[in-house]
């Protein structure tokens, strides 16, 4: 595959095709972990699709992708062949059938359904969060370069990017409080959300020339629905560049020795989180 922006590339080909390491294998707990996820080529247990997952795919999909809905989704409403309020069963023959004549499609819960309805009508309410989303862009285009440290590929995925690549922004879902200036620092550290943000801002500006800024648009899951804007500062940019490099030094090695080890030493989380992400009041 080429280096450059493919701003139509499907999910399943980026995933699936797209060579390189992304946010997600880069921040694996462990080698041991991207080895048995991504190298093991042994029986793994079929856990399904986890809740979690599913739901920030469906509200992904509203918020950025409304267009796309009806085809990767159908709410588990009127479906049944009896008719009335029931819904399909998985474990049953009804669900086969749909199955088989939906192949591509996940099914979705009433519950599920409206409450991700609920969030992007609440988001909206935001008038910063509007700003980053009505301004001509693409949503859930793809890139795909090469690290100039290491020479590997790498690539990213941003969930909606402006025409002119100056601004990308990063749909997130989160618990009661966690959104606010006493929670989402931290929140976003632990789970390396910097990481995110040099990756991506990294490679579309080795792509364009461009650097964008880089917007968290973050949304409590519990009503009311809180949400807020932070964006990630020089400092994040620094030090996720670091980690990300550091992790495809190690994930290569690894792969060169054929030992990937179950744990490693702890890296140290950086102890003043609130330096990493500024709090967005207006653009």
């Amino acid at each position: 595959m080429q280096l450059g922006f493919y701003p139509d590339m499907s999910e399943e080909v980026y995933h699936r095709q797209a060579p390189g390491y992304s946010k997600t294998s880069l921040c694996v707990p462990t080698p041991f972990d991207y080895w048995a996820e991504r190298i093991y080529t042994g029986e793994k247990p079929d856990n399904g699709e986890k809740p979690s997952f599913l739901f920030g795919s469906l509200f992904h999909t509203m918020k950025g992708e409304p267009e796309e809905l009806g085809d990767r989704y159908v709410k588990n409403e009127g479906l049944h062949p009896d008719g009335g309020d029931k819904i399909l069963s998985k474990n049953s023959k009804a669900y086969e059938a749909w199955k088989e004549e939906n192949p591509d499609k996940k099914l979705i819960t009433p519950k599920m359904w409206a409450d991700c309805e609920r969030m992007v009508k609440m988001l909206s309410f935001n008038p910063v969060a509007n700003q980053l989303y009505e301004k001509p862009g693409y949503s859930e285009c793809s890139f795909v370069n090469k690290c100039p440290e290491t020479g590997v590929y790498i690539r990213c995925r941003p969930d909606r990017m402006w025409n002119d690549f100056s601004v990308v922004a990063d749909l997130k879902t989160t618990g009661d409080g966690k959104a606010g200036p006493s929670s989402f620092p931290w929140e976003a550290s632990k789970l390396h959300y910097h990481v995110s943000a040099a990756l991506t801002t990294d490679i579309i500006e080795q792509i364009t020339g461009i650097r964008p800024r880089y917007f968290f648009v973050v949304i409590e899951k519990p009503f009311p629905h809180r949400s807020a804007v932070w964006e990630a500062t020089e400092k994040a940019l620094s030090l996720g560049r670091k980690f990300y490099r550091n992790r495809i030094k190690l994930l290569e090695l690894c792969k060169s020795s054929g030992y990937f080890p179950t744990y490693i030493s702890a890296e140290k989380q950086y102890e003043k989180p609130h330096e990493l992400f500024n709090f967005v009041e207006e653009l």
